[in-house]
């Protein structure tokens, strides 16, 4: 359970330096978002591939081809929208 902890630990402080400093300045926030959810997409497939007689293997991939699909089609923010600060 330490070395789980440890590396989740590690992971979480990467991830952030690599997303602040990196990443977000280079590609922006939007892209940014958008792989992300793309490494996890990979990550889940990845792991239902390899999982032997997974439960609901087909919901999961179709779950995958749909946040897939939302990556893939979503348009970029209305900036605009998202500074006026108008509540919602």
């Amino acid at each position: 359970i330490g070395v789980i902890y440890a590396v989740n630990t590690l992971g979480a402080i990467l991830g952030s330096l690599l997303a602040g400093f990196l990443l977000v300045p280079e590609i922006g926030l939007h892209n940014t978002i958008r792989l992300v959810a793309a490494l996890a997409v990979v990550a889940a497939l990845a792991i239902l591939w390899i999982t032997p007689g997974a439960r609901g293997r087909a919901a999961g991939f179709a779950l995958a081809a749909a946040v897939i699909a939302a990556i893939a089609f979503v348009p970029e923010w209305n900036r605009s929208l998202l500074s006026s600060g108008i509540p919602v």
